[in-house]
């Protein structure tokens, strides 16, 4: 839904191709809502990378590169769950190299609480007591996990920050979807 006050474009728009894939989460949403939307009659698809990623694992088309046996947290980032009720392909993801049911934080899925960088508070500078990535790290810390992985490059800056904060730099990691796809934990 747009906002109130948003301007949208009265002329066509093509797509300049069939289907457009995401990495960062808040462009997809920003095609989705400033580009798609003016392009209603288009057959044009958009996909951010984690549902994609998940569709090849389905199809036996990519395969993770090492199993971990680590026990691994996610991170939904909001602007891949909240905003586009995007939550099982990340969880697929991190099944098929964990070969096991992922750990959950407290909140999780559509009750996720943010990471910090949403409201531009990875710009600020948030008093020592109010940090949100701080508390978000917290909440991975406490699920026991040693890996924490995320869909988002700004979730992860975040994620890293808070598990640094705590001190559990050595312990956890904190590792994008395709990172852990790829074996790096």
């Amino acid at each position: 839904m747009l906002a109130p006050n948003a301007v949208v474009a009265r002329t066509p728009v093509r797509p300049l191709r069939q289907t457009s894939l995401f990495l960062p989460n808040r462009l997809f949403w920003t095609f989705v809502i400033t580009y798609m939307l003016m392009a209603r009659d288009s057959d044009a698809t958009e996909s951010p990378q984690t549902q994609l990623l998940a569709e090849l694992v389905e199809q036996g088309r990519l395969k993770a590169s090492n199993k971990t046996d680590a026990k691994v947290t996610y991170h939904d980032p909001c602007y891949l769950g909240r905003y586009n009720d995007i939550y099982d392909e990340p969880r697929k993801l991190v099944a098929s190299v964990t070969g096991a049911k992922i750990t959950e934080m407290d909140q999780h899925r559509e009750r996720s609480f943010c990471c910090g960088a949403g409201g531009g508070l990875m710009w600020a500078e948030e008093p020592s007591d109010q940090r949100i990535h701080e508390t978000r790290a917290g909440h991975a810390l406490k699920t026991g996990a040693s890996i924490v992985s995320a869909a988002c490059p700004f979730c992860m800056t975040m994620m890293e920050d808070g598990i640094k904060a705590h001190g559990a730099r050595e312990e956890v990691k904190v590792l994008d979807i395709v990172e852990l796809l790829e074996g790096s934990g």
